[in-house]
């Protein structure tokens, strides 16, 4: 009796993900890639005109006009594409729970990342020193202002935010940092413990950049 228990959960489990496979796969043709214009830097009034163009994604599937959005945060991994939104694993909690309630599905990608890169003519770190969790944050802010004006979203609109290890760290700052326009945030597997010099962070995105997997080099690394 028991096997034929254990057969049966099986036989159903099996018929449930694979409909849940067709489903997704079908949803990955209505996502659709945007892009924003963003400011270089949102604190900066002498750089107030600069901009750069900020790539994102969406699905709205299931959004019938009253539902939550999904912020889907990007960071430092691989660069985006459609399915972040529909059927990747970046953002899985956020795509398996759109359809229970209605959500709107929408990726940032992150500042300096796949192809939101600012234009610059600099060279070596100054290049990047608009590359900041503050300012990722602040991209959130006008994402969100974006978002609502292109989707006309009702003011009582509640955001959450999902993100993982650095990307839950962005999460969480929009959370703490703009708690009027991020109503949650799920931050999986982030380092929360800050520290000033987080050597330890240092080293992981140290060795992404050699990582010759991800389009990274020994000479980038030392770049």
């Amino acid at each position: 009796i028991r096997q034929a228990l254990r057969d049966a959960t099986l036989q159903r489990t099996t018929h449930k993900n694979a409909a849940t496979a067709r489903k997704t796969h079908n949803n990955a043709a209505v996502a659709s890639e945007r892009y924003l214009t963003q400011r270089l830097d949102h604190y900066d009034a002498s750089l107030k005109n600069a901009s750069f163009q900020q790539r994102y994604f969406v699905n709205s599937t299931w959004y019938k006009g009253t539902g939550p959005v999904f912020l889907c945060v990007g960071g430092e991994g691989p660069a985006l594409d459609e399915s972040v939104v529909s059927r990747s694993v970046h953002c899985s909690d956020a795509t398996e729970l759109a359809p229970q309630v209605g959500a709107l599905i929408v990726a940032l990608e992150h500042r300096y990342y796949g192809k939101s890169v600012p234009p610059s003519s600099e060279r070596g770190a100054q290049r990047l020193r608009h590359l900041t969790s503050h300012q990722a944050v602040a991209d959130i802010a006008g994402f969100h202002k974006h978002i609502s004006d292109e989707f006309k979203l009702p003011s009582t609109t509640k955001w959450i935010a999902f993100g993982g290890s650095y990307p839950g760290m962005v999460a969480g700052f929009s959370r703490l940092r703009l708690p009027h326009l991020i109503h949650a945030a799920v931050s999986s597997s982030a380092p929360w413990h800050a520290k000033v010099d987080m050597t330890e962070y240092n080293d992981r995105v140290g060795a992404a950049l050699a990582n010759g997997a991800v389009g990274g080099s020994e000479q980038c690394q030392k770049i």
